[in-house]
């Protein structure tokens, strides 16, 4: 047996931005469930954090879009707008922080934005595979002690995150003009208005068939689906964490006919509103 020393410099103490972060919720998807695509949609003040188990898919984040595949870590920083689409299905396990506050970043963010928020484990991934799923594995079990194991585990995680996984710089492509920025933004913020292709083309100051074509150009839809998503992301969201009804949750995103609404969810998600609430939440929302 080796005795090796431990290096005293070093602190037990939680770094720096770390010390009020708290476990909001875990979960892990299955393949099925993985493969079910979530649209548009924000956390506006907290963290998120997916580890890719199994399987690849393709995430936008805010104007741009990744392949990510197993062993990959994608953060979602507050605020970012993002989808995520999985054809041949994706087991990964989520996690939301909330309190992460860390020095010269912006609340609830744990990458600058001229950083990648797509992070390649590399060898340090059986580890941080083992951190996700010890997190999710204490919060199913609920014990006394649960709670506070969770924290110092996802302190842990985080801290491998920051300091160890490498951190690769965004590729130099081409961002939106401004106009057209502001454009998207009107979309994101209205989506649950009626808005005309004529409307949201005068914001770019372009004519609407040039509007139509750069959008699918630079996002990779037309901006008609790209309405959609944001209404439908925005109604997964509704039915996971509220229990407002299905009706008013339809009227909430757009929709003021509930028939249409559960056509246009069911086409994107592949479940109706109904299934798609029993499929996360169980019976625990009517």
């Amino acid at each position: 047996m080796s005795v090796i020393f431990y290096n005293k410099n070093d602190t037990t103490r939680p770094l720096e931005g770390l010390e009020k972060i708290q476990l909001l919720y875990a979960c892990q998807a299955s393949m099925e469930q993985g493969g079910m695509p979530s649209a548009f949609h924000v956390h506006e003040h907290h963290l998120e954090l997916q580890y890719i188990e199994e399987g690849e898919a393709v995430i936008r984040i805010g104007e741009r879009i990744y392949q990510v595949q197993a062993g990959d870590v994608v953060v979602y920083n507050a605020g970012s707008r993002h989808d995520e689409s999985a054809e041949g299905g994706m087991r990964f396990y989520n996690c939301a922080i909330k309190g992460v506050a860390l020095p010269g970043k912006a609340e609830g963010a744990l990458l600058a934005p001229e950083e990648s928020p797509i992070l390649h484990t590399g060898e340090l991934r059986p580890l941080v595979q083992e951190l996700f799923k010890e997190i999710h594995r204490h919060v199913v079990t609920g014990r006394s002690r649960s709670g506070s194991i969770c924290h110092y585990l996802l302190g842990s995680l985080l801290t491998l995150l920051i300091y160890e996984v490498p951190h690769e710089e965004e590729n130099c492509r081409e961002r939106m003009d401004e106009y057209f920025r502001q454009s998207k933004r009107y979309m994101e913020e209205h989506f649950a208005e009626e808005l005309s292709i004529e409307e949201l083309s005068s914001l770019a100051r372009m004519s609407p068939s040039g509007f139509a074509h750069q959008f699918k150009k630079k996002v990779g839809i037309s901006p008609l689906q790209y309405l959609i998503r944001c209404r439908i992301g925005r109604a997964q969201n509704l039915l996971i964490s509220t229990g407002k009804s299905i009706t008013d949750i339809s009227i909430e995103v757009g929709y003021d006919n509930l028939s249409h609404f559960n056509n246009q969810f069911k086409r994107f998600v592949g479940l109706s509103p109904q299934q798609y609430r029993r499929e996360r939440v169980g019976n625990l929302i009517n």
